[in-house]
């Protein structure tokens, strides 16, 4: 049985597709419970209901912002996640493995699901798609901080996931856009020297910290702010996902599989992991 939260739609288009969704999961005979969360929903309240009432998935129908509020208080809870956006959102999609609504509501009537991350910061919060600095001005000053390493870049753009293809359970992603190469310190970071104003590389845990502080927001809301520690909760999610990552949480088979501890720099030292 499964629990749907439907986000309260806010324009028509929304509306039109909230209701093509449920049309389609009662086509395909998708039992459950329906309910229908808007700003001001307890979400906490809800997977109470959930969980007192047998459930044993919870379906998210909107934006990633449910999605991240729903995930972040799942952890507590045995119940699988399943997600179906309403619109866009490439983090979301890659790592459930759909590439609209229709294959997403496939994907939850197999119920096959993962055991995936959530990125940890510090004690103000965590995330389950992209999250992004809120730069305002044409770029900020960013340290990012390890046990061992620490550099230094002049950016425009900033954003961090743990949801992205082959990346390993413990890890996130720092992306970052430079206005002037020659100013980030990616020679002590890594041993290597820019060869272009993107980077993009895995951490098992870093600082962020910034001239003033600067907020991070995740789909319109501000989730964070830095100064920043940024790590992961590794398997803290039960994900339905339509297919198998290449690299990651491997399928789980089994509800009384072992959550593994976080693993931090400090306990585990080795160079941030250059991706392509």
């Amino acid at each position: 049985m499964y629990y749907f939260i439907f986000e309260q739609p806010l324009t028509r288009k929304q509306s039109e597709l909230a209701q093509q969704i449920e049309d389609q999961v009662v086509a395909d005979g998708i039992a459950g419970e329906l309910v229908v969360a808007d700003a001001y929903t307890d979400i906490d309240q809800l997977l109470a209901a959930a969980h007192h009432k047998d459930f044993h998935t919870v379906v998210v129908v909107g934006s990633p912002r449910l999605a991240n509020h729903v995930a972040a208080r799942l952890i507590r809870y045995e119940m699988a996640l399943g997600i179906i956006p309403w619109d866009a959102a490439p983090s979301l999609n890659e790592l459930i493995g759909c590439s609209d609504w229709q294959s997403a509501v496939a994907a939850v009537k197999k119920r096959r699901w993962r055991y995936v991350a959530l990125g940890r910061l510090g004690d103000q919060g965590v995330f389950l798609s992209e999250a992004n600095l809120e730069i305002k001005r044409s770029s900020e000053i960013i340290h990012l901080r390890t046990a061992t390493y620490t550099a230094l870049f002049n950016a425009t753009r900033v954003s961090l996931c743990c949801t992205t293809r082959g990346l390993k359970d413990h890890q996130v992603v720092f992306s970052c856009e430079t206005v002037a190469p020659e100013l980030t310190s990616w020679q002590k970071f890594w041993g290597k020297r820019a060869t272009g104003p993107y980077s993009k590389f895995a951490l098992e845990s870093f600082t962020l910290e910034t001239e003033t502080p600067l907020k991070i927001i995740l789909d319109g809301e501000i989730i964070a702010s830095t100064p920043v520690s940024v790590s992961t909760l590794p398997r803290a999610v039960r994900l339905i996902v339509a297919r198998r990552r290449a690299v990651g949480s491997p399928e789980a088979t089994s509800p009384t599989t072992p959550r593994r501890s976080v693993v931090s720099e400090e306990e585990s030292p080795r160079r941030p992991e250059l991706l392509a």
